[in-house]
């Protein structure tokens, strides 16, 4: 258990701190919302997956190995995305153009 917390324990701190890094700004809330609403969709998938293969009698064996799945897609899904420096300096950019030509009015209501 002591090594799934050291080896798993930093995932969290390090979402958060790269979705904050790289969510534009004034669109904190918005994007927090949406990564907290899929966080918890996704997260209780494979416990769900897992109980319907062992109630319909599928081998435990099937059931464990379908965890290491879901970090696999995980990963193929990792090797997509773009290089982390190229888009912290786009956020920069677009927070540098924020700056100059002031913040944007476009409060609904």
């Amino acid at each position: 258990g002591g090594l799934w917390g050291v080896g798993l324990g930093w995932i969290y701190p390090s979402q958060r701190v790269l979705f904050c890094t790289l969510t534009p700004r004034g669109q904190e809330f918005e994007f927090m919302g949406i990564f907290t609403f899929f966080g918890q969709i996704l997260g209780w998938l494979p416990s769900l997956l897992f109980t319907i293969m062992n109630e319909r009698g599928i081998s435990m064996q099937w059931g464990l190995g379908l965890i290491p799945g879901f970090y696999a897609i995980a990963l193929c899904l990792t090797l997509f995305m773009g290089r982390y420096d190229k888009a912290v300096a786009a956020v920069a950019a677009a927070r540098v153009v924020e700056v100059e030509e002031g913040p944007n009015n476009n409060h609904r209501g």
